[in-house]
């Protein structure tokens, strides 16, 4: 990776019914974009650098976490970091240490990745990939293979009735200020928790 270190930001908000989420914002530093390891002097191959999160303020287990990730070309035979299993080993150590309840993925390009991201997790996790991307409007589209798409991970235990969708995908007008057609993914469920269930969308 250019930049190997990663920051976070916390961000709870508090539901009516006393539903708390933990919510950790991934960003690189400046300009810079990831890359594989070892392609900057001072890196080593399997070395990442992350900030502790403490979610010790949390509500037990009506907490859960939320983690938005921008992954550069996730799978791109063309683009982004130049090892490709480099950067899939490094993302999958990353969401592991995290241990986050659902991952909300931007920049997905490859299904097989995304998927070998969700085994990593274990049989509890399941992911949900937009059918539609950067100058794509649909999976048979030519361009929908090797263009940028968006993703949901997320734990099959706590979250259920998924319902997925492109937010303002029936407007063309306005793929054009989200990537030529790279609509924001929704995601509609019920959040269980051992004390309640409410209804959520990401």
């Amino acid at each position: 990776m250019k930049s190997e270190r990663l920051s976070s930001r916390l961000t709870r908000i508090t539901p009516a019914k006393g539903l708390y989420y933990l919510l950790i914002l991934l960003f690189f530093v400046g300009c810079n974009q990831p890359q594989a390891n070892g392609e900057n002097k001072g890196t080593t191959p399997n070395t990442i650098t992350t900030e502790a999160v403490d979610n010790a303020g949390s509500n037990g287990a009506d907490a859960i976490t939320v983690v938005n990730w921008n992954i550069e070309w996730l799978g791109a035979t063309t683009q982004g970091p130049k090892n490709k299993e480099q950067q899939l080993q490094n993302a999958i150590k990353i969401i592991g240490y995290l241990k986050a309840d659902i991952y909300c993925l931007c920049e997905i390009v490859d299904p097989a990745a995304l998927k070998k991201l969700t085994s990593s997790l274990g049989v509890n996790y399941a992911c949900a990939l937009s059918d539609y991307a950067s100058g794509a409007k649909g999976t048979r589209d030519p361009g929908y293979a090797n263009s940028q798409k968006l993703a949901f991970i997320y734990n099959k235990q706590i979250f259920k009735n998924i319902k997925t969708s492109g937010y303002l995908q029936q407007n063309p007008k306005a793929g054009y200020y989200f990537a030529s057609g790279r609509y924001p993914f929704e995601l509609q469920t019920t959040v269980h928790t051992p004390d309640l269930d409410q209804k959520v969308e990401f």
